[in-house]
Parts: structure tokens; sequence; C-alpha cells
């Protein structure tokens, strides 16, 4: 499973925030980290977070690769978060995670996980 952390790397050199030597020279001085990633987006056009970004300036993301991306990350973001409440561990896509762990999920968590298939 794609890690937070690479989803934004590669969300950063797709959308040509900044390059692949950038990144590295960055990281290697603070870490590479979210935090470390957050700050070159935040330097790089003024948003706080990849989510932030792409949510204030939806229009201009509509290629499907950026909107892959995006859901890539609200999936593995919600998972992650899932997974630390209800201390499981796996490696399901969104969909399966859904089927099979539905019992267990309050009613909001189940709308937000819909809500994130919906948008593909």
């Amino acid at each position: 499973m794609y890690d937070t952390k690479d989803l934004i790397w590669d969300s950063i050199i797709e959308l040509d925030v900044a390059t692949v030597e950038e990144l590295r020279l960055v990281c290697s001085i603070n870490g590479f980290n979210i935090s470390t990633l957050e700050s070159v987006i935040y330097s790089r056009v003024g948003y706080r977070s990849l989510k932030q970004w792409i949510e204030c300036e939806s229009e201009r993301f509509v290629d499907s690769r950026t909107k892959e991306i995006y859901v890539s990350h609200l999936a593995l973001e919600i998972m992650h978060d899932l997974d630390y409440k209800y201390k499981m561990s796996n490696t399901l896509s969104l969909d399966e995670y859904l089927y099979e762990y539905k019992n267990i999920l309050n009613e909001s968590e189940v709308e937000k996980i819909n809500s994130i298939i919906n948008l593909y």
C-alpha cells in the first residue's frame, strides 16, 4: 500500500510544484516527512497541504491523474485514522475496507468512505 508521504511526494512532482531534485534537497535537510513536503507546497503555492490546495482550487484539478492522486490521498487518510481508532491493520482497498468493517464503523465513517468512493 502507498504511504501518504509517497502520495504527497508524487503529487508535488505530478503537479509541477517542485522538481525531484528540489524535493531531495529539502528532504535531505529537513527529513522525509509530511511536514517537510507540506512546507514545499506552502512555499510554492501558499496552501498548507495538498488537500487544502486541491479543495480550494478544485477547478484547476480536473485531469484524471490529479483526481486519482487526491482521492487516493483521502482514502489513505481515512483508512489510517480508522486503523488507529479501531486498532486494525490491513492492506485492503477502500471499498474492500468498507465491506469488511462496515459492522464496526459508525454512520458518519461509512458516509465519509462512501463519499470518497463516489469521487471515482
